[in-house]
């Protein structure tokens, strides 16, 4: 839900309205977004002293809190955050895990839930982390097949663009013998 569907369902009130402390009376969450940093700053201090969490947007320094970017499909929630450093990196990983993971697998997940618990119960724990492996490799293997048109040779030979560990970056931003990519604008 966006912030005017939150506000016309009661979820949400969005003032547009110059500040004044008193805004901050009967708040338990506070997000300062306006377009001077010094007010969201402001914001930030008066909220603090009152007990209340807030968040200055763009503003790493003076938040409580961050807000992740959230993938969720079927049983399965990621949360990315890049701890303020860089909000729209996330969002970008979000689009892709949301492109890459398919909406259909609802009820591949629920089978494997059920199959984890009743390894749980029937081996002991040795056996069960070995069979939870396998169980985990073939469903890898089998999800680059169907829907990446990939194998497990063809996947080892095309690493990630970010290195073999996920992390040098040290292409980004620069021409690489790796063809990573390309300059990023922020």
């Amino acid at each position: 839900m966006a912030g005017r569907e939150w506000q016309g369902a009661g979820k949400l009130t969005l003032l547009t309205r110059p500040y004044g402390c008193d805004l901050l009376e009967g708040c338990s969450l506070v997000f300062a977004a306006t377009n001077d940093p010094a007010v969201n700053r402001r914001i930030v201090a008066e909220a603090r002293a009152r007990g209340i969490l807030a968040n200055a947007v763009d503003d790493p320094e003076f938040c409580d809190f961050y807000t992740p970017a959230v993938v969720r499909r079927a049983g399965v929630t990621i949360a990315i955050s890049t701890s303020g450093g860089f909000p729209g990196f996330s969002g970008v990983l979000r689009e892709i895990l949301e492109l890459w993971l398919p909406d259909g697998d609802g009820a591949v997940l629920e089978e494997l839930f059920a199959l984890r618990s009743a390894l749980r119960h029937s081996l002991d724990p040795e056996r069960r982390r070995e069979a939870l492996g396998e169980l985990i490799e073939g469903v890898k293997r089998r999800y680059l097949q169907t829907h990446h048109g990939a194998d497990e040779n063809e996947n080892n030979k095309n690493e990630n663009a970010f290195g073999k560990q996920g992390h040098d970056i040290a292409g980004i931003g620069e021409s690489s013998q790796r063809n990573a990519p390309g300059p990023v604008n922020p």
